[in-house]
């Protein structure tokens, strides 16, 4: 993916991109975040555009990037584990 195509991705199609990359099923997702698979499937498809901050943080967390990344796609995807 381009840097132009990461800029335009919406939080919802980030996090679907990199737990799907990582072949993370939405309810192991949900789980390892300790959000449930309802409130990660509205953020997914975009209906919750502005999930808490501890919710990103733990979603982050589980993936393996950093909030700001799943916000903005711009700094990098370091892993936290």
């Amino acid at each position: 993916m381009t840097k132009k195509q990461k800029k335009t991705e919406t939080l919802g199609e980030r996090i679907t991109r990199l737990r799907t990359e990582k072949e993370i099923t939405r309810l192991d997702l949900a789980v390892a975040a300790g959000v449930s698979q309802g409130a990660l499937q509205l953020i997914e498809k975009g209906a919750t555009r502005k999930p808490s901050a501890a919710v990103l943080d733990k979603l982050a967390g589980a993936l393996g990037v950093t909030a700001g990344f799943l916000l903005s796609g711009i700094d990098g995807e370091a892993l936290t584990r």
